[in-house]
């Protein structure tokens, strides 16, 4: 037979049983961007995250922010 104290503390527990254990947070980068090779009119970026991503870097010549372009690289 269950008690009284047994059946309260089944029922203060029951919401923890639906809360995930783990939680995972989102990718995130795990260092500072590093420039690599570079030419006059292009630059080779390193970027290390946390687990397998898909980054994306905004970028515009020196004062021109109206003239920015993307570009999407997969970190693995």
């Amino acid at each position: 037979m269950t008690s009284r104290r047994d059946a309260l503390k089944s029922a203060a527990l029951l919401p923890l049983a639906a809360t995930p254990l783990a939680t995972r947070a989102a990718p995130a980068v795990s260092g500072v961007p590093l420039a690599g090779h570079f030419t006059h009119d292009s630059v080779r970026l390193w970027l290390q995250s946390t687990e397998e991503a898909t980054a994306t870097v905004r970028y515009w010549p020196d004062g021109q922010e109206d003239r920015a372009a993307t570009a999407k690289a997969s970190l693995a």
